[in-house]
């Protein structure tokens, strides 16, 4: 991958291990130095919002309390609840509000179900609160809760990349975990330092390896090249939440007692993802190579509207051919309105974007199998339903014929 950002949130859960052992091993040291344990807070689970239109009921939740700004768990999580959320006037000022309430009150992330229609935003809400992490059009707690293990690695891994990590997302005090922190390193021996330091080189050597060889196993391309939108991290974490959510779903060829592809690989659009425009390259285990295979934008829902996309296209290119093949996965509105299918069809094979969806490319050498391993569409009012995709996430598997 081209950014490092996306590459450590990927696999931010191992990390996380690794850290604990070191956490452990440290308690160790200090007691065996006779001092007293240091204080300092645990990463726990994830501070997380929900603004719902109707009573919270409706969406499977049951609430111990009914208050405004109710709190509930979802396991180690906690969720910040504003139901029947349905203003007369100033609804992005309402909206705004309430998302700043919940900021306060240590939400990373906000799910909002539906999108309310007379939002102006969500860019201008999302730019507002460039470090809130927003999902639309998600609010029932079963899939709230798939998303919530996910997002709290990757919202937590963020806040340690980027040096900036927000209390009100771990469990304990802020101000006093800090402070302990501050004072607990200062008693530190020489001694407990170099030991701490070399558990730490040789976590980050161990995690290498095993990373190295993870991926070879799993055939990911190492090649892999993604185009992502210039300043919204939100949409990457939502991108990368979503598909390792769903990344237990892959394929298991060997199962099938099919050839171990040369490439087997998961690409995830998200709504607001304007630049997604995933490639990786196709090589034998000699790394040589045979062509390039990607997933990308093809078609806008509306044209004033670049955040909604209609259609993706999952395309072959084999470098023993001249023809590059593809086809469009296209969203329900697209797929059955006649006259925008007989558009698109002039010039690309269409394929219907649902759940477990296969379809096949095949050059003069390559071989590819693609396969939606979950879609759901957005809503928009002034939009006939289904004409565009909330996300997509399209499972892709090469082989050399």
């Amino acid at each position: 991958m081209s950014n490092i950002t996306p590459f450590v949130y990927r696999y931010a859960p191992f990390s996380i291990r690794w850290l604990a052992v070191i956490a452990i091993v440290g308690m160790a040291l200090f007691a065996m130095h006779g001092r007293p344990l240091p204080a300092v807070a645990q990463p726990g689970g994830l501070t997380a919002g929900a603004i719902l239109d109707a009573p919270a009921a409706q969406y499977g939740w049951s609430l111990a309390e009914t208050s405004t700004f109710s709190r509930t768990n979802v396991g180690i999580h906690q969720v910040i609840m504003v139901d029947n959320f349905d203003p007369q006037t100033n609804l992005d000022q309402m909206l705004d509000t309430i998302v700043a309430e919940m900021r306060e009150r240590g939400a990373r992330v906000i799910f909002v179900a539906p999108l309310p229609a007379a939002v102006s935003a969500p860019t201008a809400i999302t730019a507002a609160y460039p470090d809130v992490v927003f999902i639309w059009n998600v609010g029932q707690r079963e899939d709230v809760a798939v998303l919530l293990d996910s997002l709290a690695a990757l919202v937590l891994d963020d806040n340690a990349v980027d040096g900036e990590t927000d209390g009100a997302s771990l469990s304990g005090s802020e101000g006093d975990a800090e402070e302990s922190d501050s004072s607990a390193a200062s008693e530190l021996s020489s001694t407990t330092l170099f030991l701490m330091v070399a558990l730490i080189a040789v976590s980050i050597m161990l995690f290498v390896w095993w990373r190295s060889i993870n991926l070879t196993g799993a055939g990911e391309s190492k090649h892999k090249r993604r185009k992502w939108s210039a300043g919204n991290a939100g949409v990457h974490t939502r991108a990368l939440a979503i598909e390792r959510a769903v990344a237990v779903r892959q394929t298991d060829f060997r199962a099938m007692r099919e050839s171990t592809p040369l490439l087997h690989d998961l690409s995830t659009y998200v709504r607001g993802d304007r630049a997604f425009d995933e490639s990786s390259g196709v090589e034998t285990e000699t790394n040589e190579y045979l062509g390039q295979c990607g997933v990308s934008r093809a078609k806008r829902a509306n044209p004033y509207e670049p955040e909604k996309t209609a259609a993706v296209e999952v395309w072959l290119f084999d470098k023993h051919d001249i023809n590059t093949v593809s086809f469009l996965l296209v969203s329900q509105h697209t797929y059955h309105d006649p006259e925008l299918r007989a558009k698109l069809a002039e010039k690309h094979e269409l394929v219907l974007a649902e759940e477990d969806a296969e379809m096949f490319l095949q050059t003069k050498t390559l071989r590819l199998r693609a396969r939606v391993l979950d879609v759901q569409h957005g809503y928009d009012p002034n939009l006939p339903p289904g004409s565009f995709f909330e996300y997509i996430v399209v499972e892709v598997a090469v082989w050399q014929r």
